[in-house]
């Protein structure tokens, strides 16, 4: 009856609790909604995350093949460098001993061609001949087919050159061939040096000596005059007599036409008797070549040994000058003394130097 009546007096309470039930179930529905949306949300963040994580991975591994490749590019680099420096290297060495054997051919050959040419400065066929046969059997050139051998049995086949290696070079800076004029003849003039001997010869075999009729530069002269005279010219005199007079000359080609004194040649008239007059003398001449070595000749100790009447002795190179002294009868030949080497002075005791 109690219950009956608590019903009857509360009819709005079991229909509270039962909205209150429901409002229970649909708050829990949402609470397993909203789990439900943000386990949803998570295992997306979570997918997302893994997906950033595989692309940041990927990333990484794509950089890092990037930079092996950077790597790898740079040591290809390198290596491509180090192959183009290694070869550059071996062909400047092959280059360089291809370049050295061809300078030690080019100097081979340089120093066969001198020793040729300086076996030839004779101005005797003869003697040409020899020291070209002498260089082959010594083994200095080579002749591997024998045709300088062949060459040098045909005495018309042995060149010739003026005897230019009796000359020291230049000299206070005039060169052999002088400076101006015909420097074949300039060459010989500038003589310094002596030859290997000296022939004695008497005054009048140097004037009976035959002389070449053509006249002009050496150069124009027909081959077989200019051997003729070259084997004259190839021999170093010595000759006795008496200095009828010492004089200066003037200015010349072969000492490049210098006008001081001490630049000039000196011409000593050489005759085989103290009463003997110019007219059969034979020049000498001292040249400012030779006299750069004799200090104590001088031009008044020369002229006093004249006035003296002393017997002298002259060594020096024979040469074919110009014929204007003897055309004005100022000697006896055109052949001369031409440079004097050595004067010596005779006495009771014997030669002496003159000093």
């Amino acid at each position: 009856m109690f219950l009956l009546g608590a019903l009857l007096v509360h009819p709005g309470a079991a229909a509270q609790r039962r909205e209150s039930a429901d409002q229970e179930t649909l708050e829990q529905r949402k609470l397993d909604l909203e789990r439900t949306r943000v386990e949803g949300d998570l295992r997306l963040r979570q997918a997302e995350i893994e997906l950033k994580r595989d692309e940041l991975e990927l990333r990484k591994a794509e950089q890092g093949g990037v930079g092996s490749f950077k790597v790898n590019a740079t040591a290809a680099t390198m290596a491509v460098a180090l192959i183009g420096l290694l070869g550059t290297a071996i062909a400047a060495l092959i280059q360089a001993r291809s370049n050295y054997r061809t300078q030690t051919d080019l100097e081979k050959r340089k120093f066969e061609s001198d020793l040729i040419l300086k076996s030839i400065e004779t101005g005797d066929v003869a003697a040409s001949t020899r020291n070209v046969l002498f260089l082959l059997k010594a083994g200095f050139i080579a002749d591997p087919e024998g045709t300088i051998a062949r060459l040098a049995q045909d005495a018309d086949a042995v060149p010739v050159l003026p005897p230019r290696a009796y000359s020291s070079g230049a000299f206070e800076g005039i060169p052999p061939e002088g400076v101006g004029g015909d420097p074949d003849l300039n060459v010989l003039k500038n003589r310094d040096l002596p030859p290997r001997q000296y022939t004695p010869r008497a005054l009048q075999e140097i004037i009976a000596q035959p002389a070449p009729t053509t006249s002009g530069p050496r150069r124009t002269w027909p081959e077989d005059a200019r051997s003729r005279i070259a084997e004259l010219e190839s021999q170093g005199v010595v000759v006795e007599g008496y200095l009828r007079s010492v004089k200066p000359l003037g200015p010349t080609a072969a000492n490049a036409r210098r006008q001081p004194k001490e630049n000039r040649d000196w011409r000593l008239a050489l005759v085989a008797a103290p009463d003997a007059d110019h007219a059969s003398s034979v020049v000498a001449v001292v040249s400012p070549r030779i006299r750069a070595n004799h200090p104590e000749w001088t031009l008044a100790k020369l002229q006093e040994l004249s006035a003296s009447r002393q017997r002298v002795r002259i060594s020096g190179w024979l040469l074919f000058g110009s014929p204007t002294l003897m055309k004005v009868r100022q000697a006896a030949t055109s052949w001369r003394i031409h440079p004097v080497l050595k004067i010596e002075v005779g006495s009771r005791r014997g030669w002496t130097d003159l000093v």
